[in-house]
């Protein structure tokens, strides 16, 4: 599940340091939210946003550069996708499409400040492509270590940042999907057989229809 960083207390107060850290532990899968205990890492997956976020910061406390500095360094300049960026302010997205929630209402844009590192990222279809094909082509040992099985079973496995499911031609196919109020988003990858597809809408929970669409052009395509 999805979650979000709670704070209270002020600066340097410890024991509002001590619920952010609490309010990270539950919202991020890594304990228990009964018993406020943590699950041994490695041994369990639950896919968290709040999760996603954290690694954002800690990403930026180690290489000591924003989080902006860091997607352009190594991902956005070196593939040219020039299209993509972080938004941090609504008035930053006045020229994007309009957004619907399932009723047809207009929703706002989330911007960097309210989801950080788990959906403050825009991009297009075409910028999305060439992430696609430096997937597919698997020359940077980070893409590489980012395809690795990492948790889970025969069905479902996790690598990093990637869902991974097991292809009949002892290859792997990679997806992620996403979401925002008046969006959603889906990605397929199969390295091995030279396929990749990318669904972006402007409308609310429409991951299942993307998933059986591509589902169904997979097959197609395989067949061949």
């Amino acid at each position: 599940k999805g979650g979000h960083l709670g704070w209270s207390g002020k600066s340097g107060d410890t024991n509002g340091q001590a619920h952010l850290h609490f309010q990270v532990c539950l919202k991020s899968g890594l304990c228990s939210s009964k018993t406020g205990e943590y699950t041994v890492p490695g041994t369990r997956m639950i896919y968290s946003n709040a999760g996603m976020i954290t690694l954002g910061i800690i990403l930026e406390n180690i290489y000591q550069k924003s989080y902006v500095n860091l997607l352009k360094y190594y991902i956005t300049e070196p593939l040219g996708m020039d299209n993509t960026e972080i938004v941090y302010y609504k008035s930053d997205t006045v020229s994007y499409t309009k957004g619907y929630d399932r009723n047809g209402n207009i929703m706002p844009h989330i911007t960097f400040q309210i989801a950080g590192a788990a959906g403050g990222i825009k991009s297009t279809t075409s910028n999305l492509i060439k992430y696609i094909e430096e997937n597919i082509e698997r020359k940077d040992e980070a893409i590489k270590l980012s395809h690795k099985k990492f948790f889970g079973n025969s069905q479902h496995l996790i690598g990093l940042g990637w869902h991974i499911k097991p292809t009949s031609k002892d290859g792997v196919e990679l997806w992620h999907d996403g979401g925002e109020p008046g969006f959603s988003s889906y990605i397929v990858i199969i390295p091995d057989s030279n396929i990749g597809i990318i669904c972006l809408a402007n409308q609310r929970g429409r991951q299942y229809q993307f998933s059986k669409f591509s589902k169904a052009v997979i097959d197609s395509l395989i067949e061949l």
